[in-house]
């Protein structure tokens, strides 16, 4: 199977970079909500009518994806399973393969599944990793 997607952790600390690679990865809407939001502060006085509001920034939403991964057995899907639990609060970059888009991103947390068995259409046994990863848009 084709690698659609990459995500290439950055170190920290005593932490290596880590290139990870995902023949599956899906968010709920097909793509990467990758759009900053302005976040507001409502000012509000005792005794005045009326409500104000301050512009505090603009962030990137957090938003959910799940990746599948194929390893060569069950002990390597533990392994990449213990890679991914690693990432979690690094800063990252993703890419999608084609089209070729890269944007820089926070891994938040990551729930990886190793399990037994490969994905439709590969010829050797195995395991694989199923995740649901948190992630949020970084300022590049």
């Amino acid at each position: 199977m084709t690698i659609v997607a990459r995500l290439a952790v950055r170190s920290y600390g005593s932490q290596p970079e880590v290139t990870l690679e995902f023949q599956v990865w899906a968010t709920d809407d097909g793509w990467s909500p990758y759009q900053k939001k302005i976040q507001l502060e409502e000012l509000r006085a005792a005794g005045v009518d009326g409500i104000r509001f301050r512009n505090v920034g603009q962030q990137f939403p957090e938003f959910q994806a799940r990746s599948i991964q194929t390893a060569a057995s069950y002990k390597a899907a533990l392994a990449l399973a213990e890679t991914y639990e690693k990432c979690q609060g690094r800063p990252a970059t993703f890419q999608y393969i084609d089209p070729n888009i890269q944007f820089p991103l926070m891994v938040k947390a990551v729930r990886p599944l190793p399990s037994s068995g490969v994905l439709a259409g590969e010829t050797t046994t195995g395991g694989m990793v199923e995740a649901t990863w948190t992630l949020q848009g970084l300022v590049s």
